[in-house]
């Protein structure tokens, strides 16, 4: 008999809402996985700066403008980063 393993939500309740620039009050993301397009993009558009790099790769999977990315809480943030890249899987 195989164990069965619950797969973690794709969506983050975001802990500090936001409003996008469009006007609309942000109070989850959802998620979708990396791909290796996404991390080629944000690379070439982010020349040597790995940091910057990343904060693309989440604002794309996150359907976020990184302006409004950008204005999303530290909390909030780690929390993404964290179901993104130190998830198993």
């Amino acid at each position: 008999m195989s164990k069965q393993v619950e797969q973690p939500t794709n969506r983050i309740k975001l802990s500090h809402p936001i409003n996008l620039g469009s006007g609309d009050l942000l109070e989850e993301v959802t998620l979708r996985r990396i791909t290796a397009g996404d991390h080629r993009k944000a690379a070439a558009r982010c020349k040597n700066d790995p940091v910057a790099t990343e904060y693309a790769v989440m604002a794309m999977v996150a359907g976020l403008q990184q302006e409004d990315f950008d204005a999303l809480d530290w909390e909030d943030v780690q929390l993404i980063r964290g179901f993104l890249f130190d998830s198993a899987g």
